[in-house]
């Protein structure tokens, strides 16, 4: 019997693939952030030897373990949980990216460390403006955004959000609006790599990649569910 994280990513592989078909998209514009937070070390080595390599962490102390447990592997780690002020220093030592930035102060706090290469950082859009989800408003991102560029220090790769999953309509709604957002960003900064959009989990992913996303983010749809 085949391993059941094995079986779970190669169902979840040709869902992606029949997806981007539908859409005429290109399944290699579409990478796969791998959730393993709560997860152990032992599940990630497997994911990595079945050919995933970056992962997405919410809690920096459990993520520094893993990275001590992991570090002779090529992983690409990616920060997703809320940005605290104390650990800002300790986060961008540990990740290479982080999709949760949102705020002026965090991306001051993010532009004093020195590393030896710069940060990739995701501007986190309060798409729906909900009082129960984080992120930067809308009006807020043009600023934001030109403040990461003036840093020198980090790298504006994108944006990320995460709706309120109200209807799918309503989805597929949220994600066309960050779409024209990081297009709109894009127009604004052309001397920029503004290339990703980190839209969709394991319940939406399919309406995020008709819509434009080029990083999903699945959790339980490799790990199953967390106990």
């Amino acid at each position: 019997m085949k391993n059941i994280l094995k079986l779970n990513l190669e169902k979840l592989n040709q869902s992606i693939e029949d997806t981007c078909k539908s859409k005429s998209r290109n399944r290699q514009s579409i990478k796969l952030l791998a959730i393993s937070k709560q997860q152990t070390s032992e599940k990630i080595k497997q994911l990595y030897d079945l050919g995933i390599s970056a992962f997405g962490e919410s809690y920096l102390i459990e993520a520094q373990k893993k990275q001590r447990e992991l570090s002779t592997l090529q992983i690409e780690w990616h920060f997703i949980g809320t940005i605290q002020s104390n650990k800002t220093k300790n986060i961008a030592l540990s990740f290479d990216w982080i999709h949760t930035v949102d705020r002026s102060k965090i991306i001051e706090r993010l532009a004093e460390i020195e590393r030896s290469k710069n940060l990739n950082v995701l501007l986190q859009v309060n798409i729906d403006n909900s009082q129960t989800k984080s992120g930067a408003c809308i009006e807020e991102i043009s600023k934001l955004a030109k403040q990461i560029v003036n840093t020198n220090k980090l790298n504006l790769r994108g944006l990320m959000a995460i709706p309120n999953p109200i209807s799918e309509s309503h989805l597929r709604n949220s994600y066309k609006n960050l779409f024209n957002i990081f297009n709109g960003m894009r127009n604004n900064f052309p001397n920029e790599r503004i290339d990703t959009l980190s839209m969709g989990m394991t319940n939406d992913y399919k309406i995020a990649i008709e819509e434009g996303s080029t990083i999903i983010r699945i959790g339980s749809g490799i790990f199953g569910s967390r106990t």
